[in-house]
């Protein structure tokens, strides 16, 4: 979740896909609300249901997604797959600002950003 638990991210690694998708990894950003009417009256025996609504969906990646994390403010994302490439992209958009081809010989098992002690960079961890 990001954005002051708004939005929620999701990778759906396409085993059967169109020719066109490959063997495509699809990220989908999705708004989330609680903005559920509830009778007057019934407050009290109804439970507020979540509601998810996609907004953006792309192809974040050809080879099968093994990680995701995002930064602590929202505004990155970040993807690791089964080649051993780190895709990091903006949340605004979904667009890939960095691409580390080579990061590791063997799939990438787990991500996580931490903050700097400055407040102004962003470090990112992979395994």
């Amino acid at each position: 979740l990001s954005d002051g638990g708004t939005r929620m991210y999701t990778v759906h690694n396409v085993r059967r896909a169109p020719k066109s998708y490959g063997r495509a990894a699809v990220l989908t950003q999705w708004s989330l609300s609680d903005d559920v009417a509830i009778p007057q009256g019934a407050e009290s025996r109804a439970s507020p249901k979540l509601q998810l609504r996609p907004e953006k969906v792309v192809t974040i990646s050809q080879d099968p997604v093994t990680a995701l994390a995002l930064s602590d403010d929202g505004k990155y994302g970040a993807v690791g797959n089964g080649e051993g490439q780190i895709l990091v992209f903006r949340t605004s958009n979904l667009a890939v600002v960095a691409r580390l081809k080579d990061a590791h010989g063997l799939p990438v098992t787990d991500l996580a950003f931490r903050p700097s002690s400055n407040g102004s960079d962003m470090l990112l961890v992979s395994v």
